[in-house]
C-alpha cells in the first residue's frame, strides 16, 4: 500500500510482495540441537509421568488433515512438506523456532519482528532521481524483484520511461539477484543491524 505509512514516517511496502508463503505453524514437534524432530501428527506434548501438557492454541485446522508447512529460506527458496513426512533432519531456517515453540510448547510469539527497514537510493554513478519516499518498511521475504518492480513504478512516475528489467540493485556494491530476499540481502550482504542501504541504477551502467 503506498499510501499508507508505517512506523516512524517509513512506508510499508508489504504488498508490494504479492502472496508470500509464511510459516504455517502447524507442526507439533521440538526442537533438538538446532533441527526439528518430529512427532506423531495431532498429538499433545508429554510432560513428565506421561500427562498430558496443556492443551495447545487452536488452530483453523485440524492435524488429522496432515496440513502443510510452507515457509521461505535466507535464501529466497521455498520449503513445503507436510505434518506426516518430518522426519528429523528438517533446519531451523525451514522451520522457525517460533513456530517449534508455538506448537510443541503453546507459546505464542510476541514481538516477533518480521519485517525490515531499509533505504532506497539512486547509486553514485546512476542519472536516475531519488524516491520521495526513500525510507522504506517491508517483509524479510520481501524478493528483490519486487524491490527492482517498486523502484521502476517511482521512476516513472517521475516522468522517465523505465522498466523494472532495465534496473539492478546493489549493496555495499555488491549486485542483488531478484530471488535474494531482505533477510537474505542483511545476513550475507549488509551484515549488520542498522538499515539496510540498497542503491539502484540502470543495468549496465
Amino acid at each position: 500500500r503506498d499510501g499508507e505509512t508505517g512506523a516512524g514516517g517509513r512506508k510499508d511496502v508489504s504488498d508490494a510482495s504479492g502472496a508470500a508463503g509464511g510459516a504455517d505453524p502447524s507442526n507439533s514437534s521440538s526442537p533438538s540441537a538446532g533441527k526439528v524432530a518430529a512427532s506423531d501428527q495431532g498429538q499433545s506434548p508429554q510432560k513428565g509421568g506421561g500427562k498430558a501438557a496443556s492443551k495447545l492454541a487452536d488452530w483453523p485446522f485440524k492435524f488429522d488433515s496432515n496440513p502443510c508447512i510452507i515457509t521461505t529460506t535466507y535464501d529466497g527458496e521455498w520449503f513445503t512438506k507436510r505434518i506426516e513426512d518430518l522426519d528429523g533432519t528438517e533446519t531451523s531456517d525451514e522451520v522457525p523456532d517460533w513456530v517449534v515453540s508455538c506448537v510443541s510448547e503453546d507459546k505464542l510469539p510476541t514481538g516477533l519482528n518480521l519485517k525490515v527497514s531499509f533505504h532506497l537510493m539512486p547509486h553514485p554513478d546512476s542519472e536516475l532521481p531519488s524516491l520521495q519516499q526513500g525510507k522504506l518498511l517491508a517483509p524479510k521475504i520481501l524478493p528483490m524483484s519486487k524491490v527492482l518492480h517498486y523502484v521502476a513504478t517511482k521512476v516513472e512516475a517521475d516522468q522517465q520511461d523505465i522498466k523494472a528489467s532495465d534496473l539492478e540493485l546493489l549493496c555495499n556494491d555488491k549486485l542483488l539477484t531478484p530471488e535474494m530476499s531482505l533477510a537474505k540481502v542483511r545476513q550475507s550482504v549488509w551484515k549488520r543491524s542498522d538499515d539496510i542501504l540498497i542503491q539502484f541504477r540502470e543495468r549496465g551502467a
